[in-house]
């Protein structure tokens, strides 16, 4: 039972070192209306306001790495960002698109050349970056990209 009990505690312990690592030590923090980089919806929920062109780099496993402008618009918690420039090898221009959880993102989709896939996403820096990473269909690696608002 003593046994059960220290493996439990060290399993709790690596949970909270890996979420701690994962916001870079940052504690995670309710939004408030009125808080920089935020928007209050009608239903009085506060989330980031994405809104803006944002400067994309993502990395495909180890084969190249894809730079970019991304427009994102943003009505309410649900948001869209539009490809407006780079070396993206696609002629869609929608790239991402998301719904936002408070200061988390609830859902993201990020359209690779096989479609949309099923991503995880962060918001970091006060809703000044998003991390996504989404792991490619069929060759077998993570595209790891990161969006910096401009």
């Amino acid at each position: 039972m003593r046994q059960l009990f220290m493996i439990c505690i060290f399993v709790l312990l690596c949970t909270a070192a890996c979420n701690s690592a994962m916001r870079n030590g940052a504690q995670t923090r309710a939004l408030k209306s009125g808080m920089q980089n935020t928007l209050t919806l009608s239903n009085g929920e506060v989330v980031y306001d994405l809104n803006g062109k944002w400067d994309i780099t993502t990395q495909v496993g180890t084969v190249s790495t894809l730079n970019g402008v991304v427009n994102i618009k943003q009505e309410g918690n649900q948001f869209v960002g539009n490809l407006e420039s780079g070396n993206f090898p696609m002629t869609e221009s929608q790239k991402i698109k998301g719904q936002l959880k408070g200061n988390d993102i609830k859902e993201i989709k990020f359209n690779t050349i096989h479609g949309w896939v099923n991503s995880l996403g962060e918001i970091a820096n006060s809703g000044k970056t998003l991390e996504i990473i989404t792991e490619s269909p069929s060759e077998g690696f993570d595209i790891f990209s990161t969006l910096k608002k401009r």
